[in-house]
C-alpha cells in the first residue's frame, strides 16, 4: 500500500511539472504577427570567424525574411578562410546587406564581442539581432514576428530559440531529442519566472538600440 501511494505521488508529481512546463512554453512561444505588425526597422548582426561553409546559408535565409525595413551587418572577424566571400556571393548584390572585415582586435576584447560591437556602431535599426552563422531563419515572417512579440510584452530585450537543426548521427538520435524536448523547455522557462533578469535559454538575441548601447565602442 505504501509503494502505491508513493507510486501515486510520483506520478501526480511529474504530472503536474509537466503540465506547468508546457503551459509555460506556451505562454513563452512567439506569436505569428498580424498584417501590418514587426515593421520596425532592425540590424540583423552576425559575427563570424571562419564560417564559409555556414554563413551562405544564413544569410539567404535572412535576405528571404518578408520584413519591410531591415537590415544585415556580416562582420568577418579575421577568418583564414573565406567567410567574407561566401556572405558576398549569398548575398548576391542586395543592397539590404552590408559586409565589413575586420584584422585585428583591441587588446581587451573577446573577439566575437568586439566584432558584434563594430556592427552596432554600423547599425542603423531601432531594434538589434544577433545571430550566428549556424542559425536560419525557416519563417519568412520570423523578423516581424519577434518585434511583434516584443512590443506586445513590452520588454526591451529578450532570446529566441528555435529546433535544433544538426542532421549528425549523435545530433539526430542523442542531442534533438533532449534540446528540443517542449517538458525539458519548458521547465526551464518555469524556473526562470524566478529569476527574470536572467537569461536561461540563448539563442537569436534581440533588444532596442538603447539597450546595447553602454556596452558598445564609442563612437
Amino acid at each position: 500500500m505504501i509503494y502505491l501511494s508513493l507510486a501515486v505521488l510520483v506520478w501526480a508529481v511529474v504530472f503536474a511539472v509537466t503540465r506547468a512546463a508546457l503551459r509555460a512554453l506556451r505562454a513563452e512561444t512567439v506569436r505569428a504577427p498580424r498584417a501590418g505588425e514587426g515593421g520596425s526597422s532592425l540590424s540583423v548582426i552576425v559575427a563570424a570567424h571562419d564560417e564559409e561553409t555556414r554563413i551562405g546559408r544564413l544569410v539567404e535565409s535572412v535576405l528571404n525574411q518578408d520584413h519591410p525595413d531591415f537590415e544585415l551587418i556580416v562582420v568577418d572577424d579575421r577568418s583564414s578562410d573565406r567567410t567574407l566571400e561566401a556572405a558576398r556571393e549569398a548575398a548576391a548584390g542586395d543592397s539590404r546587406a552590408r559586409l565589413m572585415r575586420l584584422d585585428e582586435r583591441p587588446a581587451g576584447w573577446q573577439g566575437r564581442l568586439y566584432a558584434q560591437s563594430v556592427g552596432v556602431l554600423a547599425a542603423r535599426g531601432e531594434w538589434l539581432l544577433f545571430l550566428s552563422a549556424d542559425q536560419r531563419l525557416i519563417d519568412e515572417d520570423f523578423l516581424r514576428s519577434i518585434l511583434a512579440e516584443y512590443r506586445r510584452r513590452g520588454v526591451r530585450a529578450a532570446s529566441v530559440i528555435g529546433p535544433f537543426p544538426g542532421r549528425r548521427w549523435w545530433q539526430t538520435w542523442w542531442y534533438r531529442p533532449i534540446a528540443d524536448n517542449p517538458v525539458l523547455l519548458g521547465t526551464i522557462l518555469l524556473l526562470q519566472r524566478g529569476r527574470r533578469e536572467s537569461t536561461w535559454l540563448i539563442g537569436a538575441l534581440a533588444m532596442r538600440r538603447q539597450t546595447m548601447r553602454p556596452w558598445t565602442l564609442s563612437r
